[in-house]
Formats: C-alpha cells, structure tokens, sequence
C-alpha cells in the first residue's frame, strides 16, 4: 500500500472536499478522486460518505484515519532515524582527552567504535584538562574525555565513572618507616593525619593537568603546603620516580596499577572514602552534543560493563586506619 495514500485520506478528511484536498496535495482533483477509488476498493468498505456535503468520514473511515496517522507517525519517526545514522556514518567527531587517559583507554575503545562506526573520521587532540576545557569553550573539539572540577558554566557533562586518588610512596622512603604496612596494600590505604605531610617533599605533573588540580584541592582542604620538589610533563614518570624513592606522589589508583608499582609502594590517603574524582564526557551546552559524539559515549559506557571495563573503572579502595611500627613522632 502506498503511503500516500494515508496523506490522501487524512488530507479529505480535513477539508472534508476533494477539490481543496487535491489542491492542498498538489494533484488533481481527478487523480485524487481515483487514488480513494482504488483504496476503498482494496479494503472492502467506504471510508466516506459522498453523499453528503461536506464529505463525511464513515465509522470505517473514522478507525483508518487514526491507524493512518500512527503509521505516517511511525514512517516519519523511520525517516528521521535513518537520515540520522546516515549523518552518523558519514560525520567527524573532534575529541580532546589528556594523554595519559588516552593511553588506559583508548585502545580499548577505538577498534571497537571503528568496527561499529567505519565512516566516522575521529580526530584525536591530547593536552592537560585546563588546554582540553579551552579547546571545547573554542568550539576546537565537539567531546572532551577527561575529569571534574570543570570550571566553565557553559560545558555540560556527563559523569560515566570514579577515580579514587591515594597518597603513594616507595615502602623504602623513610616516610613509611614509621609504619608497620603488613596490612596495606594499593586496596587498602591507611588513613592518616594531615600534619604527618607537613614538609614531605612530592614529585607531580605540571599545573593545569587534572591530576594536579585534585592534589592541590586535597592540600589546600587541610591547609597544608603541597611541597613539590619536582615537576615532570607526564604524571606517569612523577608516580615511577616516587616509586624509585623520591618524594611521594598523589595518583589515581590506577597509574599505579598501570605502571606495574602496586607491590613496590605504600598507600595512604587523608579521607575515608578516598578523594579523587569524576571521570566525564563533556561538551559544549550551546553547541550540544552530535551523533557521533552520542555514539562515542554510548560505546565506552557499553565498555565498561564487559571485561575490558577491568582494565578502565580503578577498583574499590577501603580505608583502614593506620598501623605504626613506632610512635609517631610530635609535630
């Protein structure tokens, strides 16, 4: 059955005339007239009642009407899906996220939005989360992968998972001498008093990045001085210098899994639960979020439900208060 022969009927319906219909249809009136012949014909039953002026939908008439209006629903509703995966298939998606996120989970990601999406063209820009927010403000990129705090009003996001921070050191610096570890592990950090960092010297990435935005959130919520003695571009190469045993470093979890340092260091944070934070898609609110952007989204989050999510979501971390092997010395 043509489907426009369910705008024919709808169209005599409204104007209740088979001249005006045809006009409003762009046919003829005799076109018209022929097209309702055949479809009467086809369903058995009159759908008006031409003896009357104006035209009248008879009871079979009134149940066609209804179903066709649901079904040129439904057609529109088809059209504008298909046209949409189209688009889909055939669009560019800009998308801004920090190097070391890019390394954890991207290729986990990407072969399997390439496989499901061949045709998109995916452009990939790195930099800290400061460069990554500028970018998206600039209309430089169209989704941002990266993590709260995000400092503009006019970046909406979507929080998809956590990321818990600990306060790491090698189990040979001296800080952890003064701690009996038999019970501490990268899953169970000992909780400790601010004032025992009072003067410890840090290794951290650069300011600007995001892991650098949540160690100094921690340190000034206590009201201490974040000592850092060295800086390095990558948090990576901060987090295996402290596991050689120089300074101590403030880490998502999972780095220190990633790096393979989980056995060699010791792991403390000033909160129970630990602080850390929230790892985000975020795009421009004006400028809205694209299909392919949507696609983009969807798949990580289908990800982190399978396997591979092990490797992506940093696993639960129960604090435990602190076991000295000595006294802790005054401060």
């Amino acid at each position: 059955m043509n489907i426009n022969k369910f705008s024919y009927v709808m169209a005599i319906a409204e104007y209740q005339n088979m001249t005006k219909a045809a006009e409003a249809l762009y046919i003829s009136q005799p076109a018209l007239t022929k097209s309702l012949n055949l479809l009467e014909q086809e369903l058995g039953v009159k759908l008006f009642d031409r003896n009357v002026t104006p035209l009248k939908l008879t009871y079979a008439g009134e149940v066609f009407l209804l179903k066709a209006q649901k079904i040129l629903e439904m057609h529109e509703h088809m059209m504008k899906e298909m046209n949409s995966i189209a688009t889909l298939h055939k669009s560019r998606l800009i998308l801004g996220i920090p190097g070391e996120r890019g390394t954890m989970w991207l290729p986990l990601i990407l072969p399997v939005f390439f496989k499901r999406f061949p045709d998109v063209d995916l452009q990939i820009i790195e930099g800290n989360s400061t460069e990554i927010e500028t970018k998206l403000l600039n209309n430089e990129i169209d989704l941002a992968f990266y993590t709260l705090p995000i400092y503009a009003s006019k970046i909406e996001f979507e929080v998809i998972a956590d990321d818990p921070f600990v306060i790491a050191a090698a189990k040979t610096h001296p800080f952890c001498q003064r701690f009996d570890l038999s019970q501490n592990d990268y899953r169970h950090p000992y909780q400790i008093p601010p004032e025992l960092l009072i003067n410890q010297e840090f290794t951290s990435i650069r300011s600007g990045a995001g892991v650098r935005r949540v160690a100094e959130y921690i340190f000034e919520r206590y009201g201490i001085p974040y000592n850092i003695t060295y800086e390095f571009s990558r948090h990576e190469t901060a987090v295996r210098i402290a596991g050689e045993g120089i300074g101590l470093a403030v880490t998502p979890i999972l780095t220190i899994i990633r790096t393979g340092l989980k056995d060699k260091m010791a792991y403390f944070s000033l909160d129970n639960p630990p602080a850390g934070r929230k790892v985000i898609f975020a795009y421009s609110r004006i400028k809205g979020l694209s299909l392919a952007g949507k696609a983009f989204v969807n798949v990580t989050k289908e990800l982190l439900n399978t396997p591979a999510g092990e490797q992506m979501i940093a696993p639960t971390l129960t604090v435990i208060p602190a076991l000295y092997a000595t006294k802790i010395p005054e401060t």
